[in-house]
């Protein structure tokens, strides 16, 4: 049977519920995700009284996982957030006359042109008694839409946005519907307005992450509990928390004998519950674990909140510190766990006890976890019947490596501490320079000559520490600051330019830039790449300007602090940000491609280079090692530690053409090389990489990259 044709009336109606499902969603999820990342919701919320804002499901749709899917928002949840954090200091969101407020026509600001958005949905879907819209009221609704979109998307566009909402909101008013899809979508509709309908009800029940009140039974408050899972439990305990009067003060204590923030961070948190969202924020405590939290109360004396983290890990089967007596019989073995420990749970504790009684060949009654320790990381403590002792101390190297890939570097038994870590990087040489104070940056010009760099003094020295260049001085900035081109001349950063020494000894200024902090030479086609406060920028080897690097295809900044910068072998820019906390990669176009946050719960790079096999070496000042990783960013191994190899705070390194690395330490004046690649093991052809003892085998599986 032939279809019937809608009525101009009713397909106004159509047209408008796809403007207000598919245009103004895509828009003010845009809007959202400009201003706040997914991965900030949890905390953003936490730090929000949103009591009264969202209900129930709302509420569950932001927490419920570490990263929400903005796209199950609808329009409604998505216009309140922007609303809410609008508040709290965006300013650019802000209507001129406030929210909720009709704009005038004069006012223009993205803060009104969001409003008009809501005043479209309301008037021509939402608030509407019937599935029709009369076609002079249409035309003045779609003519006053199309201007605050067409500024919506300029405002988007200054951004660095690649968006056409014009495009999209000209198809859905151009869009023609037969009867047969009306009824498939009024289906949905009514649906829809069913649920918005209910919302504008007082509900029974409105949850928020940092108090709960409850107007129902206790069984929907049980009910409620079950449903939200550890999101709200979590919150509940960071309530508890909150309250306990004299807090704050014996925290911001704890946390600057501990180092695990920063100075700016400790004095800027006004209450406890802004300590725990930095907290939160560098991932030292978690809906997973509370081990951190619990080692700050152990310390404060706050006997009533470990407690509480107790309980709240018991019920939620997250990370808490305990310990067990171990009985006759049974000896202790301690095993030191690396990573995020939000990537961990007491599953996963069992898979490492049970890889364990494999590895001794011991029933399964022979062995149990009998506690969590605070570490780096954390310390996984498991009691192990005692005749298998000597077993565990004695393990093949092969059976070592599979303890590596479950994240374990080491284990401890009584004073015995073994390694599971198969680096086979050895020491063969300490140079000592004795005219540095400390070794911030080092350069390779060619074999047996380095240049060095202390706090504000650029050193060549030969291979024995002599220096090379006593006939003249050479002032740089510390950090990544001198770099060696092509032509074995050298380039540093000082007094706000870029300057060349060639090798006769003759200095001029290639070129002028402010705040220039680190500096490389492309050995590959002679570019020269200079990190800045917040840019890298590629000249060419006369100093002109050819490249800007500075936001990532989304209009957000990449770099807060560049210190140090290199480039690998395909091109890729690899730049340490101290601020950030992270290893920026781009492409050589200057496409975003990832941050590397490290292997641990916390990460200062430092130092960085390059090997033949385009593999990259990052110094991690924090943790005391060395970072291996492929041009993915993929984390292969530790390749240096203070556990192993007596690293301390290392800032410096560079690789020789001979595959040797040097590494400069903070407060040390000497530079250690190691052997780490064998000669016979660099495959030039297929670039791949045959470490000795098999080191290739320990990579973990959880990677530590932030893809944007």
């Amino acid at each position: 049977m032939a279809s019937k044709l809608l009525s101009s009336e009713q397909m106004n109606f159509t047209r408008a519920g796809i403007v207000c499902l598919d245009v103004i969603k895509l828009i003010l999820k845009d809007i959202l995700n400009l201003h706040i990342k997914p991965r900030d919701m949890y905390c953003m919320i936490i730090k929000t009284n949103t009591n009264g804002v969202l209900n129930r499901h709302q509420l569950e749709l932001c927490t419920k996982t570490p990263n929400p899917d903005y796209d199950t928002f609808d329009v409604s949840l998505l216009y309140r957030l922007i609303r809410t954090f609008g508040a709290l200091g965006f300013k650019d969101l802000k209507p001129t006359q406030g929210w909720g407020i009709v704009p005038s026509q004069q006012h223009t600001e993205i803060g009104d042109d969001i409003e008009r958005l809501r005043i479209f949905r309301n008037e021509s879907f939402a608030h509407l008694r019937s599935s029709s819209i009369p076609d002079s009221t249409f035309r003045t609704q779609s003519q006053n839409l199309k201007i605050a979109i067409g500024r919506i998307q300029m405002f988007m566009t200054a951004q660095g946005l690649r968006v056409n909402y014009k495009k999209q909101l000209d198809d859905a008013l151009k869009f023609q519907f037969d009867i047969d899809d009306m009824e498939k979508l009024k289906i949905e509709l009514e649906t829809l307005l069913t649920v918005m309908n209910k919302e504008k009800k007082v509900p029974k029940m409105r949850g928020c992450l940092s108090c709960l009140r409850c107007k129902g039974s206790e069984d929907l408050q049980r009910k409620f509990y079950r449903e939200q899972g550890s999101t709200v439990r979590h919150a509940l305990l960071m309530s508890n928390i909150e309250k306990q009067r004299g807090l704050l003060a014996k925290l911001k204590t704890e946390l600057t004998n501990l180092g695990d923030l920063n100075t700016s961070e400790i004095d800027g948190s006004e209450s406890v519950k802004d300590l725990l969202c930095c907290l939160l924020q560098k991932k030292l405590i978690s809906n997973s674990n509370v081990i951190y939290l619990q080692h700050l109360f152990r310390r404060t004396g706050s006997k009533e909140l470990n407690q509480k983290c107790i309980e709240y890990a018991e019920g939620m089967n997250a990370l808490c510190f305990y310990e067990k007596h171990v009985g006759r019989g049974y000896d202790q073995a301690e095993f030191h766990i690396v990573g995020d420990t939000a990537d961990f749970d007491r599953d996963y504790l069992n898979d490492i006890r049970d890889t364990v009684a494999s590895m001794l060949e011991c029933q399964a009654n022979e062995i149990f976890i009998n506690g969590v320790k605070a570490a780096n990381s954390f310390i996984l403590s498991i009691a192990i019947k005692t005749r298998y002792i000597e077993k565990l101390l004695n393990l093949d190297p092969d059976i070592k490596a599979s303890l590596y890939r479950l994240h374990i570097d080491y284990f401890k038994v009584e004073d015995h501490k073994i390694f599971t870590d198969l680096s086979d990087a050895s020491q063969i040489d300490s140079v000592t320079i004795h005219n540095a104070s400390e070794i911030s940056h080092i350069s390779f010009i060619t074999r047996g000559e380095l240049w060095v760099s202390d706090f504000d003094t650029l050193l060549k020295v030969d291979s024995t520490g002599n220096i090379l260049n006593d006939e003249y001085k050479v002032r740089c900035y510390p950090l990544g600051s001198h770099t060696v081109t092509m032509d074995l001349d050298l380039l540093f950063v000082y007094d706000n330019g870029v300057h060349k020494l060639s090798s006769d000894g003759v200095i001029t200024t290639l070129f002028i830039t402010p705040k220039a902090h680190c500096i490389h030479s492309s050995r590959f086609n002679g570019n020269i790449l200079v990190g800045s406060y917040d840019e890298v920028t590629r000249y060419n080897d006369i100093g002109r300007k050819l490249q800007v690097i500075e936001k990532d295809d989304r209009g957000r900044s990449l770099y807060t602090a560049p210190i140090y910068i290199t480039e690998n072998k395909n091109g890729d820019i690899w730049t340490s940000d101290k601020i950030k906390g992270a290893v920026v990669v781009v492409d050589k176009s200057g496409g975003y491609r990832f941050d590397y946050t490290g292997c641990q719960s916390h990460f200062v790079p430092h130092g960085i280079c390059t090997d033949v096999l385009g593999q990259v070496l990052v110094c991690d000042v924090y943790n005391h090692s060395v970072n291996i990783l492929d041009q993915d960013g993929q984390f292969l191994s530790l390749l240096l530690t203070r556990e192993q190899h007596g690293v301390h705070r290392p800032t410096a390194l560079c690789v020789d053409d001979e595959h040797n690395l040097y590494l400069g330490q903070e407060f040390s004046n000497s530079i250690n090389v190691y052997k780490y690649l064998k000669d016979t093991n660099v495959n030039h052809g297929t670039g791949h990489v045959y470490y000795p003892n098999n080191m290739a085998l320990r990579a973990p599986k959880i990677p530590h990259l932030a893809w944007v």
